[in-house]
């Protein structure tokens, strides 16, 4: 969308900037944003201006994580509301989750991937041990302060600031907890599978450096005098690797704990101040980069914008209307009802 004077309002769906009446412009970023800016910033653009995806876009390991995430929201948010729920109540609220996402259509899409996990049984399965094994522990451990609470866009998380932008961050974590003398983030992933090298995929991060700084914030509006340094990625397999022993170098579940110095926090501001400057060029000047080498391997596969980019430039909209839809503006946070803003 096209910039606007500063007004004191919150970041709407589909504002990425807003110019200051001093001549800097505030950027508006959050970690899905500046990873794929950093990958390409034509994906960041055709991802989150443009708004585009693919028709009949049904990821297995995407749609099979929006599954579990959900079904972490309704057990967690419980608790937070002092409605904790038995393995009962949780086998039936992730199938009725489960029914709710129409997850048996993933057998239409992905034959192979569904019955590798199981299917409809596979999840229970998944969710029945998660249910014994982990929310017991965190039952006891954990205090949560926050469940799948959005921050940023009231701009409280100021990353920094330089001549020509001032930088916010928007974010939302799974969870805020109080454990022992510390307040972190936590944050729920489900994976391939969970080996030795898990823990490594956790840092550097462009996401987990955002939600500690912005637990910062929210442990000092809370009054509370508890560290916050790190955060807690909550993993669980897709994969049961497991033996029937238990122990298995391969465990379904594991929690793993990121610590950030301050120092590398300044590091990790430092960075994203620059990619901001650059944000600010690309919308001001129309000028986006082509990351060439993620065309035909983003993450093993082709960008899912190669089909408009390998066709000459007069006929790319007419692939835009065959084979793609434009979906609503990506930001953290953003209620069902909410109007987007206009863009031009």
């Amino acid at each position: 969308m096209n910039g606007q004077a500063v007004a004191e309002d919150r970041i709407k769906p589909g504002e990425f900037y807003r110019i200051r009446p001093d001549g800097r412009w505030e950027i508006y970023l959050d970690a899905t944003m500046a990873g794929t800016f950093g990958v390409c910033e034509m994906m960041y653009k055709e991802s989150f201006v443009e708004r585009l995806t693919p028709k009949g876009d049904h990821p297995f390991a995407r749609d099979l994580g929006s599954w579990w995430s959900d079904v972490m929201e309704h057990i967690y948010t419980a608790d937070f509301n002092a409605r904790r729920l038995d393995s009962k109540q949780v086998l039936e609220m992730s199938m009725k989750v489960w029914n709710d996402l129409q997850m048996d259509e993933l057998e239409k899409y992905h034959p192979r991937s569904y019955k590798e996990f199981g299917g409809r049984y596979g999840a229970l399965q998944m969710i029945a041990e998660y249910a014994q094994r982990q929310l017991p522990i965190d039952y006891q451990t954990w205090k949560i302060i926050a469940a799948e609470a959005s921050f940023g866009r009231n701009r409280e998380v100021q990353i920094g600031e330089t001549e020509r932008i001032i930088l916010y961050w928007m974010g939302q974590p799974d969870l805020f907890v109080v454990s022992g003398e510390r307040l972190f983030p936590v944050d729920h992933k489900s994976i391939a599978y969970i080996d030795g090298n898990t823990s490594k995929k956790y840092k550097p991060n462009i996401q987990i450096p955002g939600y500690i700084v912005a637990g910062q914030i929210l442990c000092k509006s809370l009054g509370y005098d508890l560290q916050v340094d790190r955060a807690v990625i909550n993993c669980v397999a897709r994969s049961d690797r497991t033996n029937k022993s238990g122990d298995s170098k391969y465990p379904r579940f594991k929690r793993i704990s990121v610590t950030y110095t301050p120092a590398e926090l300044e590091e990790w501001k430092r960075r994203r101040l620059l990619q901001a400057e650059r944000v600010r060029h690309c919308f001001e000047n129309n000028e986006w980069l082509w990351n060439e080498n993620t065309c035909s391997n983003f993450y093993n596969k082709p960008c899912p914008f190669q089909n408009i980019h390998e066709k000459p430039s007069d006929v790319r909209s007419i692939v835009i209307g065959a084979d793609y839809v434009r979906r609503d503006f990506w930001i953290p946070g953003r209620s069902k009802n909410e109007t987007e803003a206009k863009g031009e």
